[in-house]
């Protein structure tokens, strides 16, 4: 599941600038430079360009809360001003779409949002555990 045999390909840019990185952990896979995800091998064409950013951010941080202005400033790139109502929206849509594969957004109180599995979710986990 998420975070278990997860291989982080290099994250950083390259000389032209472009991300060109690879998230892969047997069970999600996020393309971030061909804004392709798949989730137990079958493509997620469905996602608007907005969830896929939210969801690449947080891939990006897999385990670890991610601020809400973080997110803000990484889908939306300094177009518009942040606006917590109109995050919410996109982070309760994204939901909606991994929730059949067993991925959750969840939210972390005063500070932002986590990618983790619904099985971990359920069974609850410790600090240090990768969700």
């Amino acid at each position: 599941m998420l975070g278990e045999e997860r291989i982080l390909e290099d994250l950083s840019l390259n000389d032209s600038g472009a991300e060109d990185a690879i998230y892969d952990d047997g069970y999600l896979r996020v393309e971030h430079d061909r804004f392709y995800v798949a989730c137990a091998g079958k493509p997620l064409y469905n996602l608007t360009r907005k969830e896929f950013l939210i969801l690449s951010r947080l891939v990006r941080a897999v385990g670890r809360p991610v601020t809400k202005q973080e997110i803000w400033g990484f889908a939306w790139k300094g177009d518009a001003e942040f606006n917590r109502d109109t995050l919410r929206v996109h982070v309760a849509s994204l939901r909606r779409k991994l929730s059949p594969f067993g991925l959750d957004v969840v939210a972390v109180v005063h500070v932002g949002y986590r990618l983790m599995s619904l099985a971990r979710r359920t069974v609850g986990f410790t600090e240090g555990d990768v969700p």
